[in-house]
């Protein structure tokens, strides 16, 4: 019965990831790519939720090589979105710190993420905004039980 459970859980979600990706994703990347990539935004995001990191750390919470991140936040120091400081006591150890810019940039670009969501869900009636956001709910929580 559990076994069961599990494959409908697989299956459903295998059939909601691209329909999101189409719905949801999609208009978002088209929103931040004048500037970053998708990749570029979840460092800011992280740097914003989590504080000052290490590139080990950034690494390790993007579940990506520290080679695949020097690129990455070489481009958001470029944009000014970022700053990079050495351990005074060890300089092998690197910090990236939120720059100013960066903290309003992802500022403005989650309002304008905010924005864009409404207007899509204006086409959806009461009981359906209900039903989605108790979705929302229900999914985040049980998400968050996954290792």
């Amino acid at each position: 019965m559990v076994e069961n459970h599990i494959d409908k859980a697989a299956m459903g979600l295998s059939e909601l990831l691209p329909l999101l990706q189409q719905k949801l994703i999609k208009p978002f990347e088209q929103l931040s790519k004048s500037k970053i990539s998708l990749m570029q935004f979840h460092v800011l995001f992280i740097l914003e939720e989590k504080g000052n990191l290490s590139m080990t750390e950034l690494s390790k919470e993007l579940l990506t090589s520290k080679q695949q991140m020097t690129p990455i936040v070489e481009k958001l120091i470029k944009c000014g979105f970022v700053i990079r400081k050495y351990n005074k006591i060890d300089r092998r150890v690197i910090k990236i710190f939120l720059s100013l810019s960066g903290k309003k940039y992802i500022k403005k670009l989650k309002m304008d993420i905010f924005d864009m969501m409404k207007n899509k869900f204006h086409s959806l009636n009461d009981d359906d905004l209900s039903n989605l956001y108790k979705a929302f709910i229900e999914i985040k929580n049980i998400v968050n039980k996954l290792p």
